[in-house]
């Protein structure tokens, strides 16, 4: 998903734009996995704690097993917080995506393992 320095809007699949990262520089996400596109590039899943939605991140181009940190193309930190999961607003909004754009996937949560989610709040 693009960011959208406009306003609330939607995407041609339905689904919501989410503020500019400057408005919103990071996102604490629960019930988090991680899915793989054909490209290769790797996008979070999962519910957005702050604004109690589901969330899809752009591609991840930096995470960080022991804070549980990730950086994203948009720039957009990402907090995951607690073990994986999943959500069904976040699940809904990646099956939205990707099957519009007949875009095949698999899932890698296995390999982002967050060492310290109990001590992250």
């Amino acid at each position: 998903m693009k960011d959208n320095t406009s306003g609330v809007g939607a995407t041609p699949e339905g689904v919501w734009t989410v503020p500019a990262v400057s408005v919103q520089p990071i996102i604490r996400l629960a019930s988090w996995a991680v899915f793989e596109v054909e490209t290769g590039e790797r996008y979070f899943v999962g519910f957005n704690l702050d604004d109690q939605e589901g969330r899809v991140s752009t591609p991840i181009r930096r995470f960080d097993s022991v804070t549980g940190r990730a950086i994203t193309e948009s720039g957009r930190v990402y907090q995951i917080v607690g073990p994986a999961g999943q959500d069904p607003d976040g699940n809904w909004v990646w099956s939205r995506l990707m099957s519009t754009r007949n875009i095949k996937y698999r899932d890698v949560t296995s390999e982002y393992v967050f060492r310290n989610h109990d001590e992250v709040r």
